[in-house]
């Protein structure tokens, strides 16, 4: 089995406290020094994975992005940034050019996109406008929670009128700050009506998360800020790539095996069937 595209947390620090952050980032959380951060690049390269996800946290936080960008831009095919865009207006023209595409998380208009960030001026236009001006292609993404519910048109409208490549939209998962924040929650019927009426605006251009066959495991694998390794980043890990190849994480770890089996054999999102069965 060869996953295709790694997703790495370079960074737990964030400088927004999103109410419904999985990984509960915040401004001191962790992330690797520049020579391990280095080191795990070389053993995700080692693996000949072909897209790298750059994430958080908020990776534009760490010091020495220049560096870490450049350095993965020399080995991999296809480089993307996840970032909350807020630093974009301050970081390095050079820097943000050696992405593929840019991932821009949007909740909504600049007072709901506010508060749910936890921030005054989330900034979006601001990095919108420099991704345009210099010709970078980027997405948005967004979740459906209870706050935004009614905003997936705008949302929508202004994704297309700026050029953007898709709108991803994600279910709200009870992990990190969700699970504390359980007011996001809809309820299931709620939310498959909103996932249907959000379908219906543009099915090629709107990429609904968990609605759609999970690439968690034979497609793309997750590391988090400690270099720990599973098929999905809501999935607990203590398979670590400083211990172990990615080679061997991936063809034969447990964690691996029983995500796999149960993904095949099930044909639904892992994450959501376990938590399901929590409750019943």
């Amino acid at each position: 089995m060869k996953p295709i595209v790694a997703t790495w947390e370079s960074s737990r620090k964030c400088n927004f406290r999103c109410l419904h952050c999985y990984n509960n980032s915040s401004e001191v959380g962790y992330e690797l020094s520049k020579s391990k951060a280095l080191e795990m690049i070389d053993k995700i390269y080692e693996f000949e994975i072909e897209t790298m996800i750059n994430s958080g946290g908020e990776p534009l936080l760490r010091r020495d992005i220049s560096d870490i960008t450049s350095y993965s831009r020399e080995r991999f095919n296809k480089l993307i940034l996840q970032t909350n865009g807020s630093l974009i207006p301050i970081i390095d023209n050079k820097v943000l050019k050696q992405y593929d595409e840019v991932v821009l998380t949007v909740f909504g208009r600049n007072d709901i996109d506010a508060y749910f960030k936890q921030c005054n001026n989330p900034n979006i236009e601001g990095a919108l406008e420099i991704l345009t001006n210099h010709g970078i292609p980027f997405s948005l993404s967004t979740v459906l929670t209870t706050l935004n519910k009614n905003e997936f048109e705008y949302l929508y409208q202004m994704a297309k009128a700026i050029g953007a490549k898709s709108l991803m939209v994600q279910k709200l998962l009870p992990f990190g700050r969700a699970k504390l924040n359980k007011f996001l929650t809809l309820n299931p019927r709620e939310e498959d009506e909103l996932i249907n009426k959000i379908a219906n605006l543009d099915r090629e251009f709107i990429v609904i998360g968990h609605n759609q066959r999970c690439g968690g495991g034979d497609v793309f694998v997750e590391i988090d800020c400690y270099g720990n390794v599973s098929p999905c980043a809501f999935l607990e890990s203590k398979e670590n790539i400083f211990e172990k190849s990615l080679f061997e994480i991936v063809n034969y770890s447990k964690l691996f095996n029983d995500f796999l089996s149960e993904k095949n054999r099930d044909k639904e999102c892992v994450i959501l069937k376990r938590e399901k069965n929590k409750k019943s």
